[in-house]
C-alpha cells in the first residue's frame, strides 16, 4: 500500500489508493477484534503476526491505524487469558501474543524520525492503554512491559504533537 520513494537518503510515504485499503482494513481489524472479543480468538494466530508487521510501515497514517489496532487486539487478549487456565498450551500462545504486542509497540515507539509525529502519539497512547489496562501486564510479563516503558523513554502520548508538518499529507 503507498510507494515509498527515497528522497536525499529518506524513505517516504506516496499516498495510493493501495494505502488507504491497508488503512482501512487495519482499522476494521480492530474494530472487529474488539466488537466481537473472545469470539476472535480462533483468528487472532493470524491475524496478530499480520498487524505487528505494519509498524514498520512507510506510512505514519499505517502506523498510527496499527497502534490502535495493536491496542484493541492487546484488550482482546486480556479478555481471552482470563478464561485460560495457567499451564495450558492456549494460555502460553496468548501470553506470546500479548508479548508480540509489547513488541510492535515498541518498534512503533522507537522508530527513529518519529518525534511529534501522529504515529509515536497512537503508539503511545495504546501503551499506555494496554499498561493501564486490568490485565495486561500481568498476561504480556515484567520484561514486555519493561521494555515498553524503555522505549518510550519517559514521553506520554499528552507530551506529544498530534501530527508533524507535513508527515500525514504523505
Amino acid at each position: 500500500g503507498g510507494e515509498v520513494v527515497r528522497y536525499s537518503g529518506l524513505r517516504r510515504a506516496v499516498r495510493t489508493g493501495q494505502q488507504e485499503e491497508r488503512v482501512t482494513a487495519i482499522e476494521a481489524l480492530g474494530a472487529y477484534a474488539a466488537a466481537t472479543g473472545v469470539g476472535f480468538a480462533p483468528f487472532l494466530s493470524l491475524v496478530l503476526p499480520a498487524v505487528c508487521g505494519q509498524a514498520q510501515h512507510v506510512s505514519a497514517e499505517v502506523r498510527a491505524s496499527t497502534a490502535g489496532a495493536l491496542e484493541r487486539m492487546g484488550r482482546v487478549l486480556v479478555t481471552l487469558a482470563g478464561n485460560l487456565p495457567v499451564g495450558t498450551p492456549d494460555r502460553a500462545a496468548a501470553v506470546a501474543m500479548a508479548q508480540a504486542v509489547c513488541q510492535a509497540l515498541c518498534s512503533l515507539i522507537a522508530a527513529p524520525g518519529l518525534d511529534g509525529s501522529r504515529a509515536l502519539r497512537a503508539a503511545l497512547l495504546a501503551k499506555e492503554d494496554l499498561v493501564e489496562c486490568n490485565g495486561f501486564s500481568a498476561l504480556a510479563g515484567s520484561e514486555a512491559i519493561a521494555a515498553l516503558d524503555a522505549a518510550a523513554e519517559g514521553r506520554r502520548a499528552d507530551d506529544v504533537e498530534s501530527s508533524c508538518a507535513g508527515e500525514d499529507e504523505l
